[in-house]
């Protein structure tokens, strides 16, 4: 997705020539190894990546399969939709009433990665939970609970990575907003229902609504096939 990458880090410093030829490189490009578990009660696994960008933030996203018709409605009925162009927030009510359903994207945001200055990240991630976008608290919304707030400290200081080094790090809180439909309390845990999931895991960049020269648009740049089996609880089995 090239056309929507983004090119500032996640305090809104701009990369350099350099840094943007160096990701692009065939060669020496960013690596993402992902393992998941097979069965259990929810998705988990375990994100690593290297040479990704710098103090970044990816969104970390289940994609349905239209092929697997009943993995792709849960997915997006826990989570969101999308239909080709730029609009955003469709309901279940759209899906349902559109005739070109084929043409949807149905996927859930559930967890989101944070990476260093060397653009290395090794995250360990359990599903339970659809969010709606993450934003800088301490550069955006700050509406937030400081419980929900991650603190994360962004050195901008290496010329080789940056067009305007900066000589002190500075803080950046991060948050996720929910998807708000999808919950009826604050205490919620999401939870796909039962059954055989194939679908693919992605990463997509969180620009934080930043729309200008490099902003990006929500870019996905990864992207992995997983199959696995979520189970019910014990005590549960109408879930």
């Amino acid at each position: 997705d090239e056309g929507d990458q983004r090119w500032l880090d996640m305090a809104g410093n701009a990369y350099s020539r350099g840094l943007v030829e160096r990701y692009t490189s065939a060669v020496r490009g960013p690596v993402v190894r992902l393992r998941i578990e097979p069965r259990g009660d929810t998705l988990r696994g375990r994100i690593e990546g290297h040479r990704l960008k710098p103090n970044f933030a990816y969104q970390v996203k289940l994609k349905g399969l239209f092929e697997h018709r009943k993995a792709f409605e849960a997915i997006g009925y826990a989570g969101r939709w999308k239909f080709p162009g730029r609009q955003t927030n469709f309901t279940d009510g759209d899906y349902r009433r559109s005739w070109r359903k084929h043409r949807a994207e149905a996927y859930l945001f559930f967890d989101f990665l944070l990476t260093d200055a060397r653009g290395s990240v090794v995250r360990d991630f359990e599903l339970n939970h659809s969010l709606h976008v993450l934003w800088n608290a301490a550069r955006q919304r700050d509406d937030a609970r400081s419980a929900d707030m991650v603190p994360v400290w962004v050195d901008a200081s290496d010329p080789a990575v940056y067009v305007r080094p900066k000589g002190m790090a500075t803080l950046e809180l991060i948050w996720a907003e929910r998807e708000k439909v999808r919950y009826r309390r604050s205490s919620d845990t999401i939870h796909l229902p039962p059954g055989r999931y194939d679908a693919l895991l992605t990463l997509t960049e969180e620009s934080f609504h930043d729309h200008g020269e490099d902003g990006g648009w929500w870019a996905t740049v990864f992207e992995a096939p997983v199959s696995f089996v979520i189970t019910a609880p014990k005590g549960d089995e109408k879930r």
